[in-house]
């Protein structure tokens, strides 16, 4: 669904009873009827501010799994109101409330399955190319703190895989490239990452410059020995521009090959000095197939001049200190 994850078994239920619905107490049971008719009445920000009164003091009388389902559920029907801003400020403090280290929830399908629902009740029918841009940001900054939760509590390195690809497509409508690009490679999605480089690239750069987006994406993956995802990228590069429309799509395509076979260094470094003028066009292109190199072959890139050059160059680094911030 539009820039959401990609459709998935249901999510679970919420972690108790609906806590908007069902009064804990006699004092929580005024704020969540203010919360109702403020819903009913269009008074979106008292409802807000309700939600927030009672998950505060289903804390502090020790409910958090209760403090949690009212935010959810808080979010998801000032959500379903279209009213964004306010919807996203409670669910950016659900997964706040997921990350807590005595109080959150673990890196788990249960957790990721209420994350995905809010990014489900995101409205998709903007009136204006302003409304679409604003609900973009929301959700972005949403979709950013649920990944956080997701590093905070045991899951990847670099966050939740399927939150990282809902951030990239996101940044890649808002035209944020660079940024999209940061998501995708952390991502499960590397079909949407390719159809986001070949947007950058027809929008950004020049029709000689395409290979170069391509080669520098490929690179990106296979410095991680992501071989499959590189070659994804590689193909929705030669559906849109067919093959070998360049000689440095040339060397992409026998680079992906060389890379499937053991011990095929000496074959890299052939390919490498045949098509070191098309390489030439990148100084960085050499940087990442030293480092392609290492992933797959284990060879330790050289030091630049040698071993005295590094060295020397580890002295003078000493000698001249740690760099400083207007270096």
């Amino acid at each position: 669904p539009g820039p959401g994850p990609g459709p998935g078994p249901g999510p679970p239920p919420t972690p108790t009873t609906d806590n908007l619905t069902a009064p804990q107490t006699p004092m929580a049971s005024g704020l969540q009827a203010r919360f109702r008719r403020s819903i009913d009445q269009g008074l979106f920000y008292d409802a807000e501010q309700a939600c927030r009164t009672v998950y505060h003091r289903l804390c502090k009388s020790g409910k958090h799994p209760d403090a949690l389902a009212a935010l959810l559920d808080g979010a998801r029907q000032l959500l379903a109101a279209r009213q964004v801003n306010s919807g996203t400020a409670l669910a950016i403090m659900a997964a706040g409330h997921m990350s807590d280290p005595e109080n959150g929830s673990p890196y788990a399908e249960e957790g990721r399955g209420w994350l995905r629902e809010l990014v489900g009740a995101y409205p998709t029918d903007p009136a204006s190319t302003e409304e679409a841009a604003e609900w973009g940001r929301e959700k972005l900054g949403f979709v950013r703190a649920a990944i956080k939760w997701s590093q905070a509590k045991g899951g990847p390195e670099y966050g939740d895989e399927e939150m990282n690809a809902v951030a990239g497509r996101l940044c890649a409508v808002g035209k944020d490239y660079p940024a999209a690009q940061k998501h995708f490679l952390r991502s499960n999605d590397p079909a949407a990452h390719a159809e986001a480089v070949i947007a950058w690239a027809e929008e950004e750069g020049m029709r000689s410059e395409v290979d170069l987006f391509m080669v520098r994406t490929i690179l990106r993956y296979l410095v991680t020995a992501n071989l499959a995802d590189a070659n994804v990228v590689y193909t929705a590069f030669v559906a849109k521009y067919g093959p070998g429309f360049s000689p440095l799509a040339n060397f992409a395509d026998m680079l992906l090959q060389t890379l499937e076979r053991e011990n095929a260094y000496p074959l890299m470094l052939k390919l490498q000095e045949a098509y070191q003028p098309s390489l030439a066009r990148d100084p960085a292109l050499a940087s990442y197939l030293g480092k392609v190199a290492t992933a797959f072959y284990n060879v330790q890139p050289a030091q630049p001049g040698g071993l005295f050059g590094g060295l020397m160059g580890d002295m003078m680094r000493g000698f001249m200190g740690p760099p400083t911030s207007s270096s």
